[in-house]
């Protein structure tokens, strides 16, 4: 298991890069790590690489954990772009995608340069190997 974040809080965004196989508490304590850090009220734009992970997810530990993540109302003009290059992995983020709380603020992408074009951002693929990012092992 391996997980990673950064807050780029000029641009209003958190980027996590997840890898290996991830399970439900791991994106528990990944999200309660990333909320509890001061820069995150801020955050308005998230991109999530999921594209190194291997199945360890079930369709009920995806809806356990929109449980966990959906708040009385999104921030303003809020957008998560989801990367994944596996049909499990998109499966599973097409539920996300789908909630009726996230509906139309979350995209599912297979191209970094979709998902960074969903969020209307500048992002360089360069960027997902910053050496600050903090590591969750």
């Amino acid at each position: 298991m391996g997980m990673k974040y950064k807050i780029y809080p000029e641009r209003h965004l958190l980027v996590d890069v997840l890898d290996k196989i991830i399970t439900l508490n791991d994106l528990e304590r990944l999200f309660h790590h990333e909320i509890s850090n001061e820069q995150f009220p801020n955050v308005k734009r998230v991109l999530s690489d999921i594209s190194n992970t291997e199945a360890g997810l079930t369709a009920e530990d995806i809806y356990n954990f929109i449980k966990l993540i959906i708040s009385p109302t999104p921030p303003d003009n809020f957008r998560w772009s989801i990367l994944t290059a596996k049909p499990h992995q998109a499966a599973l983020s097409f539920i996300v995608m789908h909630d009726k709380f996230f509906e139309g603020i979350v995209g599912v992408f297979s191209t970094l340069e979709a998902a960074i074009k969903f969020l209307d951002i500048q992002f360089h693929p360069d960027e997902l190997n910053d050496p600050d990012f903090i590591v969750f092992e």
